[in-house]
């Protein structure tokens, strides 16, 4: 039987059904495989998983790591070949990476097969059951760290809206960046953020290197690199060229929008093969990154319709602080104290959202400047969620002549607190909009 490809339906219903097993989808001789127990996702990888790829998340671990393993990765495979997931044990085996690593790596190196899936239009897949389900080759031993469906799902829309704003230009990370005319460099550069010195450094690197690479060169996520050098690609300064094979298989970010919403609608896991086409894509308007960092008509207004929340003085109230800085972070739990609130700290917006949809916070505070993506472009990404469309959310920023009160509104938070601030301050911001 034919019919449109839907992995966010196949994986919503595997999850609201509470399966055991593993799903296995093929597309362009790429395989995904997908492990969950109880509905909930254990392991996922691809078939072009390689050395490339556990380097990458090695250096999104400990860049400093990555040196150090590779003569003893390079004797056990190549680059662009799967690699086998017995080697993170073997990693921990020699103590070089703790428990702890252990489980932070393969949960990355899972949500990049799985945001990968996520992204596929055309494919066959066929689901098995089980009664029970233990990995292979002990890499995950509890239950503990399996992943909920639901808030891994939002949190990789938030990353895909995000690279969809680079689309059709940038379409993968595996696209190779060249520089065929190093003198265009030092050419003024609409929403360019990199000084020429810079950027004659960064050629060095770049020629034939990956978006994905050049993250790995540079100690960045690639959607980072690729929001840095949108621009330069924009404007011609550099040129990019598609993966090379057999990277060229995997998808390309999808250009029309994913129903990432819960729907009532189920899609039958078949016990055998199945052929699943897609209808042909429409195109999209294309945004540019300026938008991303001054986006002020996309959303209305939504911050008038909100309610001040009743007064409890014996609730414990959930606030969760989003900002690159763990010193800023350290320093907000410290002005808030714990009699009253219960902090939570999210350095990495990008890796970390699926922890906002789980503590389900009474107010949010959130840096303005962050790698990856922007307070202004987060914020009102968050307030299209029912789940947080009445949370409180106050901007932080250094630059106090962006933000005033006539232009808060646009931003979609409550109100913003001007960078330095005492804890006087702090408390007294708080409390205006929560208790």
């Amino acid at each position: 039987m034919s019919q449109n490809f839907q992995p966010i339906q196949i994986i919503r219903n595997i999850s609201d059904t509470s399966k055991t097993g593993h799903l296995e989808i093929t597309a362009n001789s790429v395989t995904w495989k997908l492990y969950l127990i109880k509905g909930k996702l254990q392991y996922a990888y691809h078939s072009l998983q390689s050395l490339d790829t556990l380097k990458y998340y090695l250096s999104r671990l400990n860049h400093g790591m990555v040196a150090k393993m590779t003569v003893m990765l390079n004797q056990k495979t190549i680059d662009n070949q799967e690699f086998s997931p017995s080697f993170i044990t073997q990693l921990v085996a020699q103590n070089n990476l703790t428990s702890s690593e252990k489980t932070i790596l393969i949960k990355a190196l899972t949500q990049d097969a799985f945001e990968s899936f996520l992204w596929l239009t055309d494919a066959e897949y066929h689901w098995k059951s089980t009664d029970s389900f233990q990995f292979f080759n002990g890499l995950t031993t509890i239950e503990d760290n399996l992943l909920e469906i639901s808030p891994l799902l939002k949190s990789l829309q938030i990353r895909l809206e995000a690279w969809q704003t680079l689309s059709p230009i940038i379409t993968s990370p595996y696209q190779r960046i060249v520089c065929v005319n190093p003198s265009l460099l030092r050419q003024p550069v609409p929403s360019g953020k990199l000084s020429p010195a810079i950027l004659e450094k960064m050629i060095k690197l770049m020629q034939g290197a990956t978006i994905r690479q050049m993250g790995l060169f540079l100690k960045q996520e690639d959607l980072k690199v690729a929001q840095l050098l949108f621009p330069y690609v924009k404007h011609k300064i550099l040129r990019l060229h598609l993966p090379k094979s057999p990277l060229d298989t995997l998808p390309k970010i999808p250009q029309l929008p994913l129903n990432f919403e819960q729907s009532s609608a189920k899609v039958n896991l078949p016990t055998q093969t199945q052929s699943l086409k897609t209808i042909e894509s429409q195109k999209t308007k294309v945004r540019s990154l300026a938008d991303d960092v001054y986006l002020t008509t996309e959303i209305k207004p939504i911050v008038q319709l909100q309610s001040k929340p009743k007064i409890d003085k014996r609730k414990i109230y959930k606030i969760v602080c989003i900002d690159d800085s763990a010193a800023m972070l350290d320093m907000i739990k410290s002005y808030l104290g714990s009699e009253k609130y219960q902090v939570f700290m999210v350095e990495n917006p990008m890796s970390s959202l699926t922890h906002l949809f789980q503590i389900k916070p009474d107010l949010i505070l959130m840096d303005f400047s962050m790698p990856g993506i922007n307070g202004n472009r987060l914020s009102q990404i968050l307030k299209r969620s029912p789940a947080f469309k009445n949370t409180p959310i106050i901007m932080i920023s250094g630059n106090s002549n962006m933000f005033n009160q006539e232009n808060i509104q646009d931003f979609g938070v409550i109100d913003y607190l001007p960078k330095p601030f005492t804890q006087k301050t702090l408390l007294a911001m708080v409390e205006k909009h929560l208790v």
